[in-house]
């Protein structure tokens, strides 16, 4: 589309020209590194590990805190590191409320179990069988009349 137009590739199964095949890079299908290759490497590994150690040893030292770069970051270091705290301190305040949740569902629990047990007892208890039942030992019988409405002729106010 843009830039320079692309040759038409050449058909399946048909041989590359001559000129094409000297352009083409030579595939090597060695699986084996050569040593050479084995100790670019190995120097790569050891200058890899010399520099973690001198940034090791810097941060250590103190010497990282007077760099250019580190102070220009200062504000934002300071930043980060109250965030840090207040995400270490909501955390734990967290984990406090969630455990005195959980206290105040055992104990909520509890109370609940007492009260369902109160109330049973006290509908027990109050049944006319039970009333009438504790009651004899006193002399009071359970009426065998019904109740009846006592009315007087005479007013509250009047004697």
């Amino acid at each position: 589309m843009f830039g320079k137009k692309k040759e038409a590739a050449p058909l399946k199964n048909q041989p590359r020209s001559q000129d094409e095949s000297a352009t083409m890079p030579k595939r090597s299908f060695s699986f084996f590194k050569t040593k050479e290759k084995k100790e670019v490497r190995d120097a790569k590994k050891a200058k890899s590990r010399f520099r973690i150690t001198r940034l090791l040893m810097s941060v250590l030292g103190g010497r990282l805190l007077g760099e250019k770069w580190v102070l220009g970051y200062s504000g934002l270091i300071v930043f980060i590191f109250f965030l840090m705290l207040a995400s270490i301190g909501n955390s734990y305040i967290a984990q406090r409320k969630v455990s005195r949740i959980l206290k105040l569902k055992k104990e909520v629990k509890s109370l609940r179990d007492e009260y369902i047990s109160g109330k049973s007892q006290l509908v027990y208890y109050t049944k006319m069988s039970e009333v009438a039942r504790k009651l004899q030992g006193r002399g009071i019988k359970q009426p065998t009349k019904p109740a009846f409405k006592l009315i007087s002729s005479k007013k509250e106010g009047e004697e």
